[in-house]
């Protein structure tokens, strides 16, 4: 928004949040489109055009924008990175990432369901000091991938402490 203001007093902004690639087609009436703009009446333009666009229209404000972005990463682009290192340590053990299909479905259905911490389930939720030394033997060979499982291990654990 701050780059527009000097060009003209007629600007807003619409935000997408969702995740484009050239592989795959979205049904665009579906995308969440988050709008924002330079007054009352360039929000209603913005909106209405937005309607015509998506089903799924917020108004939000920069700093939400940030936010809403910082958000995104954290779950889409971090849970792909998971995905990349389920699908890894699988295959190197000779087993097909396919495996894993009716619970990554069932987790991404039980996020849009509420309280999603209060479905967290594994060992760090029961604390369960053996499975996880044992995770970690297991991940030696992967000293990245074993501090990932640590740090999500620990926050796990201090955040179902503080609820």
């Amino acid at each position: 928004m701050d780059i527009l203001k000097g060009v003209s007093a007629n600007f807003g902004v619409i935000y997408p949040a969702q995740t484009f690639t050239a592989q795959k087609l979205l049904p665009f009436r579906t995308v969440p489109l988050c709008i924002e703009a330079s007054s009352g009446k360039n929000m209603l333009l913005l909106s209405s055009f937005a309607k015509s666009l998506s089903e799924k229209v917020y108004v939000i404000n920069s700093d939400q924008r940030r936010v809403l972005h910082l958000s995104a990463i954290f779950a889409s682009n971090f849970t792909n990175f998971m995905y990349t290192i389920s699908r890894e340590l699988l295959l190197e053990n000779g087993m097909d990432f396919r495996i894993l299909e009716p619970i990554i479905r069932q987790t991404a259905g039980n996020a849009s369901s509420g309280d999603v911490f209060k479905m967290q389930t594994g060992p760090a939720m029961r604390e369960d000091r053996e499975t996880i030394r044992e995770h970690l033997k297991l991940l030696a060979t992967h000293p990245g991938y074993k501090e990932i499982y640590d740090l999500i291990t620990r926050n796990i654990i201090r955040k179902k402490m503080k609820s």
